[in-house]
């Protein structure tokens, strides 16, 4: 049961979650196993779960005491189990918006035919003030309540005119920003596959835009910069006019939406330092900078791992090398609770290997035990070219021939292990070749260059250089 499907589920959970969980469990509108809910009972129970604490046995002794074990029996509760779990992630997330209550309120006494709480209803929703948060959803969320108010004053006997035009408007500005937004990841995927995609109606709703001056909408007027951004990529101006929609217009924005928009920008400058672009990371650092203090890039108060790393990477490309160091301690705390440790002394022995203080990293790298096994390896990564950097080419001989034997076992690593494997064999390859063999040395590099599958490239590109230029 260790590694099934529901146990994996279950330990994906929050601990607040989990708690969550065990209470919409012990609720009979929910739940009627009592079999489930002596089972979640004892996983919530539990400090951490182990091989042993969810073995079938067990398990079947905790449900059903001293009855002959029948492992058809445990895989039936654990079943019932996962079902409920998949209604609570369900439940947990289906927060309807003040709107779509309204809107569930006037179909529910429409259909009643409770004249009275319909009509008092449509006054209080007609008396709302108008939300910041203008999204896409917003709008869906606004036509489909004037939609319900429609059809109840087709069905009364007091006849009231309807507003068609604000009705499609609202239609209107949620197609618009949705198409927008879909749009953009059509021509970004373009970009990564080179494959060609058909975006029907995209110049027409292009001059709509324009002509209708939606471009004060900030839902849309966000996603046509990002559009063109996306598309005609060589023209700033649209990443400028962008970045002012963005901070002037906090507020117009759900949390991870609003997250999900910076590391929009932050993704184009990224692109463009890729291609060369001097001042672009200087532009993805200020990004940063502007979601830390605006609380932008934690959304609920967490920020992401990945965001983390990205971070400290930027800023010490940038040499701002105080700065990443108070980063890594002051936003620690931050990060999520099940890569917290793994992510914060990963990135302070990486910050440490880039001042080249390389006694400092390796003594972190010696004394923690990285449980993420993508942290794991990636603390091999960085071993390995410490050690070349120091020169001790035993060490580093063992620690490659202990990097692949890990490699060969972890196979669900896919991508990211074939890219490991990738950097060993060429790391391999430049530290047996003898120094004075150019034109190896040149093979090497040339291979080296021609592939665009390979981790560590602009790494394996200098070294490689670096033995050239010793002629």
């Amino acid at each position: 049961m260790y590694k099934s499907k529901v146990i994996n589920l279950y330990q994906s959970l929050s601990t607040d979650e989990t708690k969550a969980l065990q209470k919409f469990i012990h609720s009979p509108i929910h739940n009627q196993h009592h079999d489930v809910t002596v089972l979640i009972d004892y996983l919530n129970g539990l400090k951490k779960i182990t091989s042993d604490n969810v073995d079938r046995k067990v398990i079947h002794r905790i449900l059903f005491k001293k009855r002959v074990f029948q492992e058809s029996n445990v895989r039936h509760v654990f079943s019932y189990l996962f079902k409920s779990i998949e209604e609570f992630i369900t439940y947990a997330n289906s927060n309807p918006s003040e709107l779509i209550k309204y809107k569930s309120l006037i179909k529910f006494y429409r259909e009643k035919g409770l004249n009275n709480l319909l009509d008092s209803t449509i006054r209080k929703f007609e008396k709302l003030e108008e939300i910041e948060k203008q999204n896409a959803d917003y709008f869906l969320d606004k036509f489909q309540v004037l939609n319900e108010i429609t059809i109840a004053n087709e069905q009364s006997t007091r006849y009231k005119e309807n507003d068609f035009a604000e009705q499609l408007g609202f239609l209107d500005k949620f197609y618009i920003a949705e198409k927008l937004k879909q749009s953009s990841n059509v021509l970004s995927q373009q970009a990564i596959f080179g494959k060609e995609y058909e975006i029907d109606f995209m110049d027409s709703i292009l001059r709509y835009i324009e002509q209708r001056d939606l471009l004060s909408i900030p839902s849309i007027a966000i996603h046509y910069y990002n559009y063109y951004m996306v598309k005609d990529s060589e023209e700033e101006k649209y990443f400028y006019q962008f970045k002012e929609v963005l901070i002037n217009n906090t507020d117009a924005f759900e949390a991870d939406e609003l997250r999900d928009l910076y590391i929009l920008g932050v993704n184009y400058n990224l692109r463009k330092a890729n291609k060369g672009d001097k001042i672009a990371p200087a532009k993805v650092f200020e990004l940063y900078e502007l979601g830390l203090n605006n609380k932008a890039l934690m959304p609920f108060g967490t920020l992401s791992h990945v965001t983390y790393r990205n971070i400290i990477n930027t800023a010490l490309y940038l040499k701002e090398n105080h700065w990443a160091l108070n980063f890594i301690h002051e936003y620690k705390d931050f990060l999520e609770e099940d890569v917290k440790e793994d992510t914060y002394n990963f990135n302070l022995a990486h910050y440490y290997s880039k001042i080249e203080d390389y006694n400092a990293a390796q003594k972190i790298l010696a004394t923690v035990d990285l449980k993420d096994e993508n942290y794991n390896a990636k603390a091999k990564v960085l071993q390995l070219k410490m050690y070349y950097e120091t020169e001790e080419y035993e060490v580093l001989e063992s620690l490659l021939d202990s990097f692949w034997i890990y490699l060969k076992r972890k196979k669900h690593l896919s991508y990211h292990r074939d890219l490991w494997f990738k950097l060993i064999r060429y790391t391999r390859s430049i530290i047996h070749t003898n120094p004075g063999d150019h034109k190896r040395l040149e093979k090497i590099l040339s291979n080296i260059k021609e592939r665009q599958d390979l981790t560590e490239k602009k790494w394996l590109i200098a070294i490689v250089e670096q033995r050239l230029s010793k002629r």
